[in-house]
């Protein structure tokens, strides 16, 4: 007898890391078919349940065959014409059309968990959990509702779900979206990239900053934002010090690294190494509350200078005080003379990274990043538009800046 078990491409964890069921036997074995004839293919067992692109059809050759439902669908896997694979429910007239010896599989029962679990992030539903470039079936919103099956590794949460204009239907969704807790409400303002920037009534706040490397010095974001507090300023190599000019419509006092500087004027010199800075920018309201502004400073080249990775986040989480990414960081490697690139994973190295006190948070993709208006404002959106792959920021051991990954934006 053939039967196989997975390795590191499909491995379906037995116990939902959401909640404690377990289930009798879901997808640690399968068998590779073939079928004497093609079928229609739905996402999940019948007729009623979605079928993706309206047309998905296995048109014969080896397919993976991971068990059989309670009503006889048949569930596969098949890769197509397309370079991506799908996973769905072949109709139970397909057993009698098994072509490959029946010394090499027996048909075996699979079965699910009923549990309910809740969308905590906007994201996506996919039939291809295996593939680097997923293509979603369908999205889903914050607070939806969805039915747990089981659990495809770490990353991907098997469920069913009804979608409107969609209907019935299952498939992969990331686990780091789904909660078995139900969403409450939330007024957490989320800024969309047109939005006129935010402010708190009352809050003080800068309307422009500017300095005195304007031919020199590259910063990020590329212009200045009332609302946004964190900067990050690389200056050239030759460059010995650099000032700021602030100006506030509404504080009534201004400080700079903890000294008073007049609204409007020159503050005081910052003297440049090679070694990474930062200056701070307060302004106190006449309402008791107070605004920091911080500009990270970075002289180049240098064998401190600040870097630019790619990484898959893997979570990201609080501890205490302190913000931290999990992630995969990977090589980034771009090709000259064209717009493109290309990256090298080396897998299995994940790290914790932390983040510095005012690092600058963007989700959304790189032609239309959403500015985080906090860090848990980040958590709650990373995954929305159904990649985890950022650019990532960092001077030495400190996250100061995360955005949204292109390969046609170049590393600075």
């Amino acid at each position: 007898m053939m039967k196989k078990t997975l390795s590191f491409l499909f491995v379906i964890v037995l116990v939902f890391t959401l909640v404690s069921t377990a289930q009798a036997d879901f997808g640690n074995t399968y068998y590779n078919l073939k079928f004497s004839q093609g079928y229609a293919v739905y996402t999940g067992p019948g007729t009623s349940y979605y079928r993706a692109n309206g047309n998905a059809y296995y048109g014969g050759g080896v397919t993976r065959y991971y068990g059989t439902a309670p009503n006889g669908w048949l569930m596969i896997g098949y890769q197509t014409s397309g370079d991506m694979w799908r996973m769905g429910y072949i109709e139970p007239g397909a057993a009698s059309k098994i072509t490959t010896a029946p010394s090499d599989y027996s048909l075996f029962n699979i079965y699910f968990t009923d549990t309910a679990a809740y969308v905590t992030a906007y994201t996506f539903i996919t039939d291809d959990p295996l593939f680097g470039d997923k293509t979603p079936l369908a999205y889903l919103n914050y607070g939806q509702q969805v039915t747990v099956l089981g659990n495809y590794n770490y990353y991907w949460t098997y469920v069913e779900v009804q979608v409107s204009g969609y209907g019935k239907m299952r498939g992969y969704v990331m686990s780091t979206a789904l909660s078995n807790y139900t969403p409450q409400p939330t007024n957490t303002y989320v800024p969309m990239p047109t939005a006129t920037p935010y402010i708190p009534a009352g809050m003080p706040y800068l309307s422009s900053l500017s300095h005195n490397c304007p031919n020199t010095g590259i910063m990020v974001p590329g212009s200045f934002s009332p609302s946004q507090n964190s900067y990050l300023l690389t200056v050239a190599d030759w460059v010995s010090s650099v000032y700021f000019v602030p100006y506030s419509p509404n504080a009534i006092s201004i400080y700079f690294n903890g000294i008073y500087v007049g609204n409007g004027s020159q503050t005081p010199s910052i003297s440049l190494s090679d070694n990474p800075t930062s200056a701070t920018i307060t302004l106190a309201g006449s309402g008791g509350q107070t605004n920091t502004y911080t500009v990270f400073i970075q002289r180049r080249p240098s064998e401190r200078r600040t870097y630019s990775s790619v990484g898959y986040i893997n979570s990201v989480y609080s501890s205490g005080s302190k913000n931290y990414i999990r992630a995969d960081l990977v090589t980034v490697t771009y090709t000259a003379g064209t717009n493109l690139s290309s990256f090298e994973n080396q897998t299995y190295y994940i790290y914790d990274y932390a983040c510095a006190d005012d690092c600058i948070f963007y989700y959304g993709t790189m032609q239309n990043p959403i500015r985080a208006i906090s860090f848990s404002d980040f958590i709650s959106h990373y995954t929305m538009y159904g990649s985890t792959l950022y650019r990532i920021i960092y001077i030495e051991d400190k996250i100061v800046a995360v955005m949204p990954y292109n390969s046609d934006y170049a590393s600075p």
